[in-house]
């Protein structure tokens, strides 16, 4: 336990050192935004993310993080990469203002698992189970083929875009997503149907009408055999399909320590 106390208070000054200083504000350590302890970002990379995530938190008064671990278990006494996030957000005091909005995601590459951690008034109301689902599809992507640069870049945009959805009242939800329509869902099939139909007319042209009945005997004769297929009982199996959806009809599930969010596998 102690152990895993001293790599939590190493991990913190990480946090704090990853930007090469210490910023103090009335007092207090700020800390990162970005912090990549396993090196999977430039340096470069790293400070183009950090003044994005500060130009997020400055506009729209909810701070969105990036954490990069090796394996999440040596700082934190669980097997649940959530409840990790949980336990670093509440000990590092991460957020912005009194209710101290803001949102985690954190990378644990040993066994490629991932979190995000959302908190406060601001968050959950940007940050619907719905949007949680849209934002984690716009970056699992990226990390599955190992852009992890790229992954982080899509994941502070869809923060972006979703803060502003809320900021001008329609926070993206079940009910409020877009719902466009693709024409070519249906143009594209009939195309393709038509274009079966011709091929399927043409080869039809060079067939003759029969006239006489010895047309239609088979040479050597015809054979006739009765089949008779007899149903007596059917047995019919069912099985109840779970839904991974958890959020349901809206809103954000929130749980009784205040955050929300997801996690899984990249």
């Amino acid at each position: 336990m102690k152990k895993k106390c001293i790599f939590s208070l190493l991990l913190a000054l990480c946090l704090v050192l990853s930007l090469g200083g210490v910023a103090l504000a009335s007092s207090q350590i700020t800390m990162p935004h970005v912090t990549d302890a396993v090196g999977l970002l430039s340096n470069e990379e790293i400070m183009a993310l950090e003044a994005q995530a500060g130009q997020i938190e400055d506009s729209y008064g909810c701070a969105p993080y990036i954490l990069v671990v090796e394996d999440f278990r040596v700082y934190e006494d669980t097997t649940d990469i959530f409840e990790a996030g949980m336990n670093l957000y509440e000990r590092w005091e991460l957020g912005h203002g009194p209710e101290k909005n803001g949102l985690l995601l954190i990378l644990s590459m040993a066994e490629r698992d991932y979190a995000l951690v959302t908190y406060g008034s601001v968050t959950h109301r940007a940050f619907t189970d719905y949007g949680q689902n849209a934002l984690r599809e716009q970056f699992l992507d990226n990390f599955r083929n190992d852009d992890w640069a790229g992954g982080f870049r899509d994941y502070l945009d869809g923060c972006a875009w979703l803060l502003e959805q809320a900021r001008n009242g329609t926070p993206y939800d079940v009910d409020t997503a877009p719902k466009g329509f693709n024409p070519l869902i249906i143009v594209i099939p009939l195309v393709l149907a038509l274009a079966v139909c011709l091929v399927l007319t043409a080869q039809m042209k060079t067939a003759k009408r029969k006239t006489e009945a010895g047309d239609y005997m088979v040479q050597g004769g015809a054979e006739m055999r009765v089949v008779q297929d007899i149903f007596t009982h059917r047995t019919v199996t069912r099985q109840v399909i779970q839904s991974e959806n958890k959020g349901g009809g809206g809103g954000t599930t929130i749980n009784s320590r205040g955050f929300s969010g997801k996690s899984g596998k990249f």
